[in-house]
């Protein structure tokens, strides 16, 4: 499952600041958050969310030069009592030479870690920006 299109590497690859748009639905607000994400040759998607402690792991693979998708997982702590999960399903399409992208995804929440019932879904849009080496 390397994430490597023909004899050159995606575009995708690297690690990403992305910011996250969730529209208000079903009586919730509208909110955003801010993320570092990372997409690895060989295929795993790893993020990291702010403000909270958590954390997403899963796959991601190549739809063409320019657009990838992505499936992963987030273990939610809001209620220790009862922990969730966030499944995530999102297709990125990549702009500016690789250096920009957008992304529409499906969220599907969990109120068990077993991804048992018909959870809710909500309909986030992303967008993100390679994150480049700083010299002194």
């Amino acid at each position: 499952m390397a994430a490597i299109v023909g004899p050159h590497r995606h575009r995708a690859l690297g690690t990403w600041r992305q910011t996250v748009h969730f529209p208000a639905a079903g009586g919730k607000q509208a909110f955003s958050f801010k993320s570092i994400i990372a997409f690895t040759s060989e295929g795993i998607v790893h993020q990291t969310v702010q403000p909270a402690i958590e954390s997403a792991l899963g796959v991601w693979e190549p739809n063409g030069d320019d657009s990838f998708n992505a499936t992963f997982i987030i273990f939610r702590h809001d209620d220790p009592a009862n922990p969730g999960v966030n499944r995530v399903r999102i297709r990125y399409t990549l702009a500016e030479h690789g250096e920009r992208f957008t992304g529409t995804a499906t969220v599907e929440s969990f109120d068990n870690v077993d991804e048992q019932g018909a959870p809710p879904k909500r309909f986030p849009t992303a967008d993100g920006v390679r994150m480049k080496v700083l010299l002194q």
